[in-house]
């Protein structure tokens, strides 16, 4: 199965979250919005750490905001009143027919057949 990953799991990846890591674990493919990218490593506090979230980050297949997914993200922010960055991180994941995996109920709605909550904190 592939999946594209929200930075809210990457965070608790490196944090330490053991669900986290289980979670990353139960795909085949994992997928990273060029947006999520840019939150997880604007959160790294040392180049060091910075450089950990990178290295890590490279066994994930980069989505870069391309025409189609800009579209798909209009399309999303304006039928669910989205902030433009989470739009475009959803439209990223139904674009490339992945399982969108965040804990952010607040802006994607959990019931969604194309949206994983699996753990909360």
């Amino acid at each position: 199965m592939i999946a594209c990953i929200d930075s809210d799991l990457l965070i608790d990846y490196f944090d330490g979250i053991p669900a986290a890591a289980e979670e990353l674990a139960r795909y085949d493919k994992l997928l990273v919005s060029r947006i999520s990218w840019m939150e997880v490593l604007v959160g790294a506090r040392t180049p060091e750490l910075r450089e950990v979230r990178e290295n890590f980050l490279r066994h994930f297949k980069l989505i870069e905001l391309d025409a189609t997914v800009a579209r798909r993200a209009i399309t999303l922010r304006q039928d669910h009143r989205l902030r433009l960055p989470d739009a475009i991180v959803w439209a990223s994941a139904l674009v490339h027919r992945a399982l969108l995996i965040t804990r952010n109920t607040k802006h994607f709605p959990r019931d969604h057949p194309g949206v994983r909550v699996p753990y909360a904190l």
